[in-house]
């Protein structure tokens, strides 16, 4: 899946009234007579939390290369025109040079912007590195393990300072743990998000491998964004939830989408790498990474966590605060031979036994034994009683239940390659308010007496 982690669960952007001045954005010759929070650059969150206009003042990105391997990205969109170099496509059915974003949610689009939109006026997006260049890389419609592999490699010969993978896979083969040794042994920062809850339960590939930087996502308030996946492989969190970012006109007629994906926090953290690169082009691809975890603004638990790693990417302290020298990576190398991770969801050893014991000495196992005999006697108690409770309450008068029934959510299966749910463009109405409580309050009434005789 695109993420971009890709929760591609999508949000509606702002109200009414933003909405109707966005429609706007890409007709020429109409003034814009809202306020500002009601444009482009208003609804822009993101570039106010990180101070990223403060940041421009050091460094804009200028001769960095920020591959982009996803869905292709549309070069014709006003924000990347001039902005997208030729890339290339995996997909025969697509533009061979992977300036073109087929896909049914324009992800890589909206990638491309949120790191190299040129702002200007309050109407364009103002990209994190607007100077930086976009090297696409399209993967097609189902990427696989062979196909990322090829696009790694590919990026990291063909010129990408930072390579920011945009698809997410169930799991790392050995084909992507070489092709992230590669990119890195060629001096290239590799950024992925962690992926989204609706989609998986575990890091995602790639950016579960050692050395890439794994982000996940933030929400407005600066608090963890409750579906991102967490996990001891995250290294940054960034802006994730409600963020507006280019996307094709075939897909929105103002030429922009507002989503909530760990996708969006990876090209953040992205664009800031190519800050760095650009403000210290001596430093190495070891010592960006380390410059920009250690510069993080930790949020929860010290030091290194499962909710935002190392801390908020701060692009401000990245490009101005002092830090050590490393000589590898921080972040740790992908393994030559890695064993991939089991996600933690059912598998066949899950119908075992919940409890497996195994000793040596005969008193010992004696012991055991006495201890599995009362585990299985009570078991039976339980379900006997269990079973004369229903029994009485059958027999008796039913009462309703207290509070609303809980509602079924949808399933998502996540096996394999995953694609997200279509954007939603910045319109709309908000969704309505949940249902509320039942007529009566507190207990629930008694039941009726019994009938006289």
């Amino acid at each position: 899946m695109y993420l971009s982690n890709t929760s591609r669960r999508l949000v509606r952007a702002g109200v009414a009234v933003a909405m109707s001045v966005l429609s706007f954005v890409v007709v020429p010759g109409v003034l814009a007579t809202a306020a500002r929070a009601d444009t482009v650059r208003g609804l822009a969150w993101h570039l106010d939390t990180l101070r990223v206009e403060r940041a421009h003042r050091l460094s804009r990105g200028g001769g960095t290369v920020v591959a982009v391997i996803g869905s292709g990205v549309d070069a014709d969109h006003p924000d990347l025109k001039g902005r997208v170099l030729r890339g290339r496509s995996y997909d025969k059915a697509a533009a061979a040079d992977g300036r073109e974003d087929g896909s049914d949610h324009g992800h890589d689009t909206g990638v491309a912007g949120l790191i190299v939109g040129p702002g200007g006026s309050d109407t364009r997006l103002l990209g994190i590195a607007p100077d930086a260049r976009i090297l696409p890389v399209n993967l097609g419609r189902s990427p696989t393990s062979d196909t990322l592999d090829r696009a790694i490699r590919w990026a990291a010969d063909n010129g990408a300072n930072v390579i920011n993978v945009s698809v997410s896979l169930n799991h790392c083969s050995q084909e992507e743990y070489e092709a992230v040794r590669y990119a890195l042994r060629k001096d290239v920062v590799v950024v992925a998000p962690a992926g989204d809850r609706e989609y998986g339960v575990g890091v995602e590939c790639p950016a579960s491998v050692p050395g890439v930087i794994a982000v996940a996502g933030t929400t407005r308030t600066g608090g963890a964004w409750s579906d991102s996946i967490t996990g001891r492989e995250l290294a940054l969190a960034a802006p994730a939830v409600k963020i507006i970012h280019p996307a094709p006109r075939r897909l929105s007629d103002n030429g922009y989408l507002v989503s909530a994906t760990t996708g969006n926090a990876a090209a953040i953290v992205s664009g800031v790498a190519a800050l760095v690169r650009a403000k210290y082009p001596d430093l190495d691809a070891n010592n960006v990474v380390n410059r920009l975890i250690r510069t993080a603004r930790d949020r929860d638990d010290k030091g290194r966590d499962i909710f935002s790693g190392y801390g908020v990417v701060d692009p401000v302290r990245a490009l101005t605060a002092r830090t050590r020298q490393v000589d590898a990576n921080p972040l740790g190398t992908p393994p030559a031979s890695p064993t991939p991770t089991p996600r933690p969801a059912r598998s066949r050893a899950d119908d075992g036994p919940a409890i497996e014991i195994t000793v040596t000495d005969p008193v010992g196992a004696a012991i055991q034994a006495a201890v599995m005999v009362l585990v299985l006697v009570l078991v039976i108690v339980l379900v006997i009683r269990n079973r004369r409770s229903r029994q009485a309450g059958a027999a008796g008068p039913s009462l309703p239940p207290y509070g609303m029934p809980p509602q079924p959510g949808p399933h998502h299966p996540h096996q394999g390659y995953r694609r997200p749910p279509p954007y939603a463009p910045p319109s709309g109405r908000p969704a309505p308010p949940p249902m509320g409580p039942p007529q009566w309050q507190g207990r629930p009434p008694p039941p009726p007496p019994p009938p006289r005789r």
